[in-house]
C-alpha cells in the first residue's frame, strides 16, 4: 500500500537588503543583512520501496525578511501605546494597524496588515488550544494579533495572544533585577494552507512576533520576548529555532516554567 510522507523544514540564512528609496519595499544589495524563513514540504507516495525525499535540486520555498532589528524599530514607531511608562504597567493599552509590502522580493505594493482586533477569530482554521488561548487574551489591552493576507481576500494567514505581568512581581527565587518579559501565549499560522504560501504566512507568523519585540522596546524595555511550547505555541522546535527563541532562563531567573520556556533578545 502506498504511504504518504511528509518533510517540513524551516531554516534562517543570510543575504542581503536596503530598504527602497521613497517605495517602502525592499530590495537585495550588498553589505547588509537579510534573515530568510525556508519552509519546504515534500509529499509523495511510495514508489518501488523508494520515497521520494527532499534533494538539493528541489529546493524549498524560502520567504525572506529584512533585518530583525529594523522591523522592531519599523514597528515600534507604528505602535499607539497609552501609559507607556518604563518601569511597564499592566493596565498599559497598545493599538497597532500597519501595513508591510511583501517581504519576499523587490516592490512596495501592500501584502500584509499587522493590527490589533477587537472581534473573534471568525473562520480561521487553527488548533482549538490555540484559539481559546488568543480569545482569553485582553482585547482591549492590544494583546491579540492579527496578520492578514491583503492580496488574499483580507484573509487571517496567522495569529498571536502575549500576556504581560506586574514589573513587581517577580516569580519565585527570580535573582535580582530579573523580571518575566512579555509572554506570547499562541501563536498559529492558518492550517489549509501549504507549500510556497505556508511559507509566507510563517513570515507572517515572525513579524508577529517582532511586534511583541517592539512593544517590550517602547514599554518595559527588558530587551526579550519569551514563549512556551505548550498547546497555544503551534510552531515545531525547530520553527522556534528559526524564529530566533532558545531555552530560556526558566521561572528560577526570571522567566516562565523552566520546562519547554524559550527567549528571542532584542536590542533595547
Amino acid at each position: 500500500m502506498a504511504a504518504l510522507y511528509q518533510l517540513s523544514y524551516v531554516g534562517l540564512t543570510l543575504a542581503s537588503y536596503r530598504r527602497r528609496a521613497g517605495g517602502g519595499g525592499w530590495l537585495s544589495t550588498p553589505g547588509m543583512t537579510w534573515a530568510s524563513v525556508c519552509v519546504g514540504r515534500v509529499s509523495s507516495a511510495m514508489g518501488a520501496g523508494r520515497p521520494e525525499l527532499w534533494r538539493p535540486e528541489h529546493p524549498l520555498e524560502c520567504t525572506v525578511v529584512p533585518d530583525r532589528d529594523e522591523l522592531i524599530k519599523r514597528l515600534a514607531a507604528a505602535l499607539a501605546v497609552s501609559d507607556a511608562r518604563r518601569s511597564g504597567d499592566p493596565q498599559t493599552r497598545v493599538r497597532l494597524d500597519h501595513y508591510l509590502p511583501s517581504v519576499g522580493g523587490p516592490g512596495s505594493a501592500v501584502r500584509w496588515r499587522l493590527y490589533t482586533p477587537r472581534h473573534r477569530l471568525i473562520g480561521v482554521p487553527g488548533p482549538e488550544p490555540a484559539r481559546s488561548a488568543w480569545h482569553h487574551a485582553d482585547a482591549a489591552k492590544g494583546r491579540r494579533l492579527l496578520a492578514v493576507d491583503v492580496r488574499n481576500s483580507n484573509r487571517v494567514a496567522a495569529f498571536l495572544s502575549w500576556h504581560f505581568e506586574d514589573p513587581d512581581i517577580k516569580p519565585p527565587r527570580a535573582k535580582a533585577g530579573r523580571r518575566r518579559p512579555h509572554l506570547i501565549t499562541s501563536v498559529c499560522v492558518r492550517e489549509d494552507v501549504e507549500g510556497r504560501l505556508r511559507g509566507e504566512y510563517m513570515t507572517a507568523a515572525l513579524l508577529l512576533t517582532l511586534v511583541v519585540s517592539a512593544i517590550d522596546t517602547v514599554t518595559v524595555a527588558h530587551g526579550r520576548v519569551g514563549v512556551l511550547e505548550d498547546s497555544g505555541t503551534i510552531l515545531t522546535p525547530g520553527e522556534l529555532d528559526a524564529f530566533g527563541f532558545t531555552p530560556g532562563v526558566g521561572e528560577p531567573n526570571g522567566g516562565w516554567a523552566d520546562r519547554g520556556y524559550r527567549e528571542r533578545r532584542h536590542p533595547v
